[in-house]
């Protein structure tokens, strides 16, 4: 049987398409690989984000804030059904939603990711807390970003607008991935430093 999972071969070549896309990074959608394919090489990439992962992690950790290994860590502030909540469903779901969801143009993606930004900004720069912390601001920001979510949809959804966003996403999706790579290093460097 064939499971490419099980390869460090797979791993290289997976690497490599990633490598080849930076370089020429397209909307088009890939017709040639089947749907099982499609859902080894999703599993493939969240593998190879957890092996990425950890080390920058760790050199964040240490380089800009070593104390922070210690002290206000997740598990000290959640239970563990809640820790397990929050880092495996929400945080990754915030990220994804913030940072790969806008690549696609539609109303609602280009909403959802405009609400998520507006948690992160007002959760950072305004309110100067952790993203995952529930204290007397949390509510204000949650509050706030979904509706400016639910407003900029229905925005998006004009007819003109619209049209207008799709030809420009058409158009410039690879200044558009490039921008969102850019602004995901600026992000990531951001929340380290001033603890996430």
């Amino acid at each position: 049987m064939n499971y490419p999972l099980i390869k460090p071969k797979y791993y290289f070549s997976l690497f490599k398409d990633i490598l080849n896309f930076s370089k020429n990074p397209t909307n088009e959608k890939n017709s040639t690989k089947s749907t099982k394919q499609k859902i080894y090489d999703t599993i493939g990439l969240l593998i190879l984000k957890m092996l990425f992962l950890i080390p920058v992690v760790l050199f964040f950790a240490v380089v800009y804030d070593p104390e922070n290994i210690q002290k206000g860590n997740m598990s000290e502030r959640f239970t563990p059904i809640i820790l397990l909540l929050v880092g495996v469903v929400i945080l990754p779901f915030l990220e994804e939603t913030l940072f790969r969801l806008s690549l696609i143009f539609k109303p609602i993606y280009l909403a959802l990711t405009s609400s998520v930004f507006c948690y992160y900004i007002l959760t950072k720069i305004v309110f100067y807390t952790k993203i995952s912390s529930v204290d007397e601001s949390f509510f204000i920001r949650v509050a706030v970003s979904t509706s400016l979510g639910i407003v900029l949809y229905f925005i998006f959804n004009i007819k003109s607008i619209k049209n207008g966003l799709i030809i420009f996403w058409s158009n410039n999706f690879r200044g558009i991935y490039y921008i969102v790579c850019l602004f995901v290093c600026f992000l990531l460097g951001y929340i380290t430093r001033n603890t996430s």
